[in-house]
């Protein structure tokens, strides 16, 4: 999802709660329409055993990651927002009921301005104000319905950073541009590493350790772009599964990133294309109306510092040369230069951005 976004910008993304946006749109398609949602989300097929499969593993995922927990604070809420004039099919009601804990609110779309305000206020309360007034009247007017997935994730460092320890330093783009600032340090301590010809990665363990910050630093101090381009999931999991324990100095920069996008792009380069024409084939949500998706739009927050993080997105629908050192017989991992980063819940990635 990330190498379909620009490569020149600090951003964050939730992929998750772009997902369960696309998933409660898939609860409701047919034919090509859920063909294609469902290769875009997983790669299955369109059976209905694909279909079945889809459903159960992202079911699961949302009581897995929807908890608080030593020192983590972790949730995924998912709402249907229904112009009180239209009905949905019960057995679409159900389905988001059951396996996406989805409720369907049903709002007077009449008052554009008191449906928005009701939407703002389940993202903001969901997200603890991080995330405020995303839906205005123009989404709201004339529709339907529409989706919010609304996702939340705060925790403590297993191991803080010490605040005294902070420098201000020079941080190089990629275009050779220079800028000062503020690196979070840990000296010759025992972190998760790995390596391979292009790429290091560190992984910071958060007080729940089956939660980590896992930062992927290119070789190549100009190299971020080529990185994205070959990244796939296959290869994130492989060099998650090379961490070893390593002594090691970290100069990290302290994070605040903040980005909206317009998803439709996005999701058309992932191959959902059917469900934003008028071919789209949404009949599982309702027979009287004819339905598509529109000006589908995400909205993510991450900040990282000494404590800990705290990450929240919402989504609706509508040169430089740098290597592994080795500085006195101590490995550095020096993120002085564009990085891409990968929260996760055992593994599975809950927000992902790139730092430039």
């Amino acid at each position: 999802m990330l190498r379909h976004t620009p490569s020149d910008v600090s951003l964050v993304m939730s992929p998750i709660s772009v997902i369960y946006a696309l998933i409660m749109v898939h609860a409701g398609s047919k034919g090509t329409t859920m063909t294609e949602i469902n290769w875009a989300i997983s790669r299955e097929s369109s059976t209905m055993q694909g279909y079945y499969a889809v459903q159960r593993y992202y079911s699961e995922l949302l009581d897995q990651i929807s908890n608080s927990t030593n020192g983590v604070k972790s949730r995924i809420i998912n709402r249907y927002f229904l112009n009180e004039k239209n009905d949905v099919l019960p057995n679409y009601e159900q389905d988001l009921r059951t396996a996406y804990k989805t409720k369907i609110e049903r709002v007077d779309f009449e008052d554009a301005n008191k449906a928005a305000e009701v939407a703002n206020d389940f993202i903001a309360e969901t997200t603890e104000g991080k995330i405020r007034r995303m839906i205005n009247e123009e989404i709201v007017q004339k529709k339907f319905g529409f989706f919010v997935n609304a996702n939340y994730f705060t925790a403590k460092w297993k191991f803080k950073f010490d605040k005294s320890s902070n420098s201000k330093g020079t941080f190089y783009s990629s275009e050779g541009k220079k800028r000062e600032v503020i690196y979070m340090s840990v000296r010759n301590q025992e972190k998760l590493h790995a390596e391979d010809d292009d790429v290091q990665v560190l992984s910071l363990r958060y007080l729940d350790t089956s939660y980590a910050l896992n930062i992927f630093l290119p070789k190549n101090g100009t190299g971020l772009r080529d990185f994205r381009a070959r990244l796939t999931g296959e290869r994130v999991q492989s060099l998650l599964s090379k961490l070893e324990k390593t002594n090691i100095t970290i100069p990290i920069p302290k994070m605040k990133i903040e980005v909206d996008f317009n998803l439709e792009e996005v999701m058309k380069r992932m191959g959902v294309i059917e469900a934003f024409s008028n071919n789209a084939d949404l009949s599982d949500i309702t027979r009287k109306l004819r339905l598509k998706v529109s000006a589908p739009a995400h909205r993510a927050v991450i900040e990282i510092d000494e404590d800990g993080t705290t990450a929240a997105a919402a989504t609706y629908s509508r040169g430089l040369k740098s290597k592994s050192v080795i500085v006195g017989g101590r490995r550095k991992f020096d993120a002085d230069h564009p990085f891409l980063f990968i929260l996760t819940k055992n593994n599975i990635p809950l927000f992902m951005g790139q730092f430039v």
